[in-house]
C-alpha cells in the first residue's frame, strides 16, 4: 500500500514539475518576444533617429533576445539531438543568407518560429497586440508633442498630406494599423461586439485620414466585413478545404510574381494591374531587369522614401513581399517560404482554425504589396507553425484546459 501512495505522489510530483517548466519556458519565450519586438520597433520609428547609438543599441538587443529563444529551444522543448543539430544547421544557412542580402530580420523569424513551440498562441498575439499597439500610441504621442519628427508627404500633383506620425512612412503607420487589427480578430476569431466594430471602423477612418493609404485602408474594412458575415467566409473555406484554399493562394503569389517579370509598359492590360498594384509591377520589373535570382541571396541596392533624405536621391525599393524575398533572399529562402505558407495552412485547417486561415489569407493579400511579411514586428502569423492552437479548436467563449490551469 504504501509503494502504491509513494508512485501516486512522485507522478503528482513530477506532473506538477513538468506544468512548472512549460510555463517557465512559455514565460521566457514571451519574454524574448517583448524584447525583440521593443528593440524591431525603435529601428523602425523616428525613435532611431534620435542618436546614431541607437542601431547598434538595439541590435545587441536583439541579439540578446535571440539567445533567450535559442536556449529555450535547446533547454526546454524536448527536441531529438539530431533535429536540433538540423535546426542549427538550417539556421546557419539562413544566417548567411541574411548576412549576403543585408536583411537579418527573416533569420530571427526563423529562431521565433522554432521557439512557438507549444506556447500558446493566444498569448503569442495578446503580447504582440499589447506591445506594439502600446509603443505606437507612445510614438503617435510623441511625434504629436515634437519629441520625435512627424514627418509629412504628399503626392504627386495632388493636395493630399500624408502623416507618419513618429514612423518613418505614412505607410509603414497604416500597415501597423492593419496588422495590429488583424492580430486582434484572430484573437477574437472575427465575434466583434457592436462597441468594437464602430472602434474599429473609428480607427480604420482615422488611419486612412491620415496616412491616405488605399491597401491597408480596403485591408481593414475586409477585416470588418469578414466579422460580419463570418460563418458565410468559414462555410465558403469548409467547401474549398486545405488543398484547393492552398491553390489559390499558391497561383496569386506566382501571378504576382509572373506579371512583375512579363511587365510591359504602356500596355493597357498591365497598366491596369499596375494600378491596382500600386505601382509595384514597375519596381518589381526593375529588379528582374537588373539582377538575376540568386540562390542564397543578394544585396540589392534600394533607397526608399522612408526616413529623412537630406540630398535628392533616384526612389528604387522593392515592396512585394514575395518579390523582394525571391530577389534578395534567393530562391532557397522563397521555396522555404512557400513551403511554410503551406505548413500553417493545413496546420490552421486541421485545427478548424478558420480564424487563422482568414488571418493567413489577408496576410498574403497585404504581402504582395507592402514588405512587411517577415517582419515580426508587424506579421505574427508565421508563429502559429508550431505554437499551441488549441485556443481555436474550442467553441468561441469556451476556455481550454491549458488556459483553466494558466
Amino acid at each position: 500500500m504504501s509503494n502504491i501512495i509513494k508512485r501516486k505522489l512522485d507522478a503528482q510530483v513530477n506532473g506538477l514539475s513538468a506544468l512548472q517548466q512549460s510555463s517557465f519556458s512559455e514565460q521566457l519565450y514571451l519574454f524574448s518576444f517583448v524584447v525583440y519586438l521593443l528593440a524591431s520597433f525603435v529601428t523602425s520609428t523616428m525613435f532611431g533617429q534620435l542618436s546614431t547609438l541607437v542601431g547598434p543599441i538595439a541590435y545587441y538587443i536583439i541579439e540578446f533576445s535571440a539567445v533567450l529563444v535559442i536556449a529555450k529551444v535547446a533547454v526546454f522543448d524536448g527536441w531529438e539531438r539530431e533535429k536540433l543539430i538540423i535546426f542549427a544547421l538550417v539556421g546557419i544557412i539562413f544566417w548567411q543568407i541574411c548576412k549576403n542580402s543585408g536583411e537579418l530580420f527573416y533569420f530571427y523569424y526563423y529562431l521565433f518560429i522554432l521557439g512557438a513551440k507549444d506556447v500558446r498562441f493566444e498569448r503569442i498575439i495578446k503580447t504582440f497586440l499589447v506591445t506594439i499597439g502600446s509603443f505606437l500610441l507612445v510614438t503617435i504621442a510623441a511625434s504629436l508633442l515634437g519629441f520625435i519628427d512627424n514627418l509629412t508627404y504628399g503626392r504627386y500633383m495632388e493636395a493630399t498630406i500624408r502623416y507618419a506620425l513618429g514612423t518613418i512612412y505614412p505607410t509603414d503607420l497604416a500597415a501597423r494599423a492593419f496588422y495590429l487589427l488583424l492580430a486582434y480578430a484572430m484573437l477574437r476569431r472575427f465575434h466583434f461586439k457592436l462597441v468594437e466594430y464602430v472602434s474599429c471602423l473609428a480607427i480604420t477612418i482615422f488611419i486612412y485620414a491620415v496616412t491616405d493609404t488605399r491597401l491597408d485602408f480596403y485591408l481593414m474594412l475586409l477585416i470588418l466585413l469578414i466579422a460580419l458575415f463570418y460563418k458565410y467566409v468559414v462555410r465558403l473555406l469548409e467547401y474549398l478545404g486545405s488543398k484547393l484554399t492552398a491553390v489559390i493562394l499558391a497561383l496569386f503569389v506566382f501571378i504576382n510574381i509572373f506579371l512583375a517579370y512579363t511587365f510591359i509598359p504602356n500596355n493597357r492590360f498591365f497598366e491596369i494591374a499596375n494600378k491596382v498594384l500600386s505601382g509595384r509591377l514597375t519596381y518589381g520589373h526593375l529588379a528582374f531587369q537588373n539582377y538575376n535570382i540568386p540562390f542564397f541571396g543578394q544585396y540589392v541596392y534600394q533607397m526608399g522614401n522612408g526616413g529623412v533624405h537630406k540630398t535628392p536621391f533616384q526612389y528604387f525599393y522593392i515592396d512585394s513581399s514575395f518579390i523582394r524575398v525571391l530577389m534578395m533572399e534567393g530562391l532557397l529562402t522563397f521555396l522555404a517560404l512557400v513551403g511554410l505558407l503551406l505548413l500553417i495552412n493545413h496546420r490552421f485547417f486541421k485545427a478548424h482554425a478558420y480564424s487563422l486561415v482568414i488571418g493567413m489569407t489577408l496576410m498574403i493579400l497585404s504581402s504582395v504589396i507592402d514588405q512587411h511579411l517577415l517582419e515580426l514586428a508587424f506579421n505574427v502569423v508565421f508563429l502559429g507553425a508550431l505554437a499551441d492552437l488549441s485556443y481555436w479548436k474550442q467553441p468561441f467563449g469556451l476556455k481550454t484546459k491549458s488556459q483553466l490551469q494558466a
